[in-house]
């Protein structure tokens, strides 16, 4: 149905969970595995002393919104760059 990835990462004073993916299959989406998935991820954290979950995504993909709505916070003072070689 999906999947989850994510690392424990030290930022400034507190460590962070970080997800590097989550995934939930186009003919699962709208069922809650997302929501089930970001749930766990808190109960891991919140276990393990972790401190936030943070990840990235796109401005323009749906999943922005379903961030929004799982209580993610839009952290416009940080800049995502990147370089390409």
């Amino acid at each position: 149905m999906g999947a989850l990835f994510a690392y424990r990462k030290t930022w400034w004073t507190n460590d962070q969970l970080m997800i590097s993916e989550l995934y939930i299959s186009p003919d699962a989406q709208g069922a809650g595995y997302g929501k089930k998935l970001l749930e766990a991820a808190e109960q891991y954290s919140k276990d393990n002393g972790i401190k936030s979950l943070s990840l990235m995504t796109s401005t323009v993909f749906a999943s922005f919104s379903f961030y929004i709505k799982q209580g993610f916070i839009h952290a416009e003072q940080f800049g995502f760059l990147f370089k390409i070689v």
